[in-house]
């Protein structure tokens, strides 16, 4: 199994051997398949009665030059009785399943600061959509990989495979004697970033840390966490967990030793944190009945299941509950109960835990004056941070807009870099400053290509950061921007509090009017808005129905992509040319649902000018449509069939004379509609030469 699936079942026959799977013997097979892209599971299944203990599984992508392998180690079959002493605690199946070794190269990169170096060790942690790899000791050898502005390259054994990558974790420490690793607190360590490479896949992932690895820098730790951006995946939130301790009632209930905690949830664990400094600076569990609150940032962990509490030696510890919230500033928050010693006093020198439970959890929703009013306010300082592409077909950008559309308003399109002199070349990251004032809280990003070529820029990635609160959000987006896509990208910002942004296609069928000269090749544009939003001004480059755009009497296609607008309530379109008839425009969005505006009128402009017209709209819904059709049907026959029992004792001339009746009586509904479009055929005509007053 891989990647892109996997080849199916298949009976291994032709061995290298005479007998197969006799022990101790290596049995070699050759299939052939469709490529499976990365190999990362095998299924094996034994029909025989006898247990067969399988010890390895090698696969040798000829093709690709890559070798795979499984350590097993496992009995596979029905039944236990020959199987050795070392299996009676195994379960036995007839079918297992196993996963391949990963092979990982790591890069750490230190920034290029002043005193920003170490000679400590780095430790790795790993984390997929199925489970967290080994913990790896960053080790070549070398004592110098962390020196200023060095690049340091590893080997590292992540273990078996546990999903596609989701977040990592980055951990200054120290080594005994015993080889045991703990966590450095002294540190100092400004890490620049980690590239992962899987040489299963040759993908590679770059985790940008920028930061400070330390417990004396303003807003740093020694152990951090970023999330992997992967293309068409959101990637999980940062979050600041805000932990706060009721020591008990107890006279003897304070405690000197110190506290771990680790957070667990669904999408994994925020790994152990030791709790040394409180949010007011002052001193932890030292006082019975008292609250000690604390903060660390990581990858959400998503829904909480239960938190471990670790005590190291020193005086037990009396924990009467756990306040846990997602964000210092957030209203929302789980109550753990506990009311029990941690520790005892006969064995002092012990390490003791526990863990408090999700079944343990009164959560509570509440609004709190202070926590608003404390909570750092924004004064509209981002930093926009840019990532272009090796593959990137345009060597060098003149001219980059951004406009951010936020929850109450949106900024003013404000081009990037304009004292640049070169800016998003292939292979570069750029940083703006962008200032932005009460648009709310921040929906999305809309980036505008203002290069007349034929060539696209590659967007590998971007991240937009609050420099006064340090919220930030990113996306991998791996995006070709040029004129197929319309010169415009639409990033949707992604916040724990907030609706997810869908990006989605929207379908615009275009009809030009039948009258002589009411086609037109100028540039031509449409606006769409709904009830979150718009899309911005898109121009019509690409003709899905390979034909000339805007022609007399034609229907031309086009697609768009961008952030949801919601339901639809009005569009406007508009030219660079002299006169256009526009019929109407029909927008079919993602969930099938089609809008159509109806125009019926020319869009005429002075020289110079641009022909806009505001579309109000006539929204129906296919399926909604679709009843109404059978909904029509029904009536014509059940009308039919009354009809049919009133003239049963009628003679056929008597029918003939009242079909004859009825086509006149159609044949006149006919003459009467060919009038009335001559008289709107004269209409557009008017319309025409009054200059469409209506624009």
């Amino acid at each position: 199994m891989g990647s892109n699936g996997d080849t199916g079942r298949r009976l291994l026959m032709d061995s290298n051997n005479f007998e197969m799977f006799k022990k101790d013997q290596v049995d070699n097979f050759e299939i052939e398949a469709v490529s499976v892209g990365k190999i990362h599971t095998i299924k094996v299944e034994n029909e025989h009665n006898d247990p067969w203990l399988l010890e390895q599984v090698i696969i040798k992508q000829e093709d690709e030059n890559k070798v795979i392998r499984f350590d097993c180690s496992s009995w596979i079959g029905e039944d236990q009785q020959d199987a050795d002493n070392d299996s009676e605690n195994e379960l036995i199946e007839p079918i297992k399943s196993f996963f391949a070794q990963e092979n990982w190269k790591c890069f750490v990169t230190t920034s290029d600061i002043n005193d920003c170096g170490m000679d400590k060790e780095v430790q790795l942690i790993a984390y997929g959509q199925n489970g967290k790899s080994n913990t790896m000791l960053l080790e070549n050898g070398n004592n110098d990989n962390y020196q200023r502005g060095k690049t340091a390259e590893f080997k590292v054994n992540p273990g078996t495979w546990f999903g596609d990558l989701v977040k990592i974790r980055v951990a200054v420490v120290d080594i005994d004697e015993s080889g045991e690793q703990t966590v450095n607190q002294t540190v100092s360590w400004h890490l620049n970033k980690v590239e992962i490479l899987d040489e299963g896949s040759d993908k590679k992932h770059i985790f940008e840390f920028n930061k400070w690895f330390s417990k004396t820098e303003e807003k740093s730790d020694v152990i951090n966490e970023l999330p992997a951006l992967i293309k068409n995946n959101n990637p999980l939130p940062l979050v600041e967990y805000k932990l706060t301790f009721h020591t008990g009632y107890d006279e003897q209930s304070a405690t000197d030793s110190n506290v771990l905690v680790t957070i667990f949830g669904s999408n994994g664990d925020t790994g152990s944190r030791q709790l040394l400094t409180t949010i007011d600076g002052g001193d932890q569990f030292d006082k019975p009945n008292k609250n000690d609150s604390f903060l660390f940032e990581a990858v959400t962990v998503g829904k909480i299941k239960h938190v471990l509490i670790e005590k190291g030696p020193g005086k037990p510890w009396q924990l009467e509950k756990l306040i846990v919230k997602e964000g210092q500033y957030s209203n929302e928050e789980m109550i753990f109960k506990c009311n029990k010693w941690i520790g005892s006093s006969e064995l002092p020198e012990d390490n003791s835990n526990i863990y408090l439970e999700e079944y343990q959890v009164q959560s509570s929703l509440f609004v709190d004056t202070e926590i608003v009013e404390a909570k750092p306010q924004t004064d509209g300082n981002w930093k926009l941070i840019v990532t272009t592409g090796e593959s990137s077909e345009l060597k060098e950008i003149g001219k980059m807009t951004l406009t951010v559309i936020g929850t109450e308003s949106c900024s003013e399109a404000e081009m990037l870099g304009q004292d640049r002199q070169t800016k998003f070349q292939p292979g570069t990251t750029d940083e703006f400053d962008v200032l932005l004032n009460n648009i709310g809280r921040i929906w999305k990003l809309r980036l505008q290509l203002d290069e007349e070529s034929s060539k696209s820029w590659f967007v590998e990635k971007i991240k937009m950061k609050d420099q006064d609160t340090n919220e930030e959000f990113s996306a991998r987006l791996n995006k070709w921007v040029g004129v197929n896509s319309g010169n415009i990208l639409e990033i949707p910002a992604i916040w724990p509090e907030l609706e997810e942004p869908q990006v989605i296609e929207y379908k615009i069928e275009v009809k030009t009017g039948n009258e002589e000269g009411s086609d037109q090749t100028e540039n031509a544009y449409v606006t769409i808005y709904g009830d979150k939003g718009d899309t911005g001004k898109r121009y019509f480059f690409n003709n899905l129905e390979d034909q000339s755009k805007f022609q007399k009497d034609q229907t031309d296609t086009f697609i768009i992509e961008a952030v949801s607008v919601g339901d639809l309530t009005k569009c406007v379109v508009g030219h660079d040319g002299k006169a256009w008839l526009l019929s109407n425009v029909k927008i079919t969005n993602d969930s099938t649902k089609e809008y159509v505006f109806q125009c019926n009128k020319w869009l005429t402009a002075n020289d110079g000018d641009k022909a806009e017209q505001l579309l109000t709209i006539e929204a129906v819904q296919e399926d909604d449509k679709e009843s109404a059709e059978d909904t029509d049907k029904k009536s014509d026959k059940d009308d039919q069939n009354d009809d049919e029992k009133e003239d049963d004792d009628k003679n056929n001339d008597d029918e003939n004379k009242d079909d004859d009746d009825e086509d006149g009586k159609n044949s006149d509904d006919d003459k009467n509609g060919d009038d009335d479009a001559k008289n709107g055929d004269d209409d557009g005509k008017d319309d025409k030469d009054n200059g469409n007053n209506d624009n």
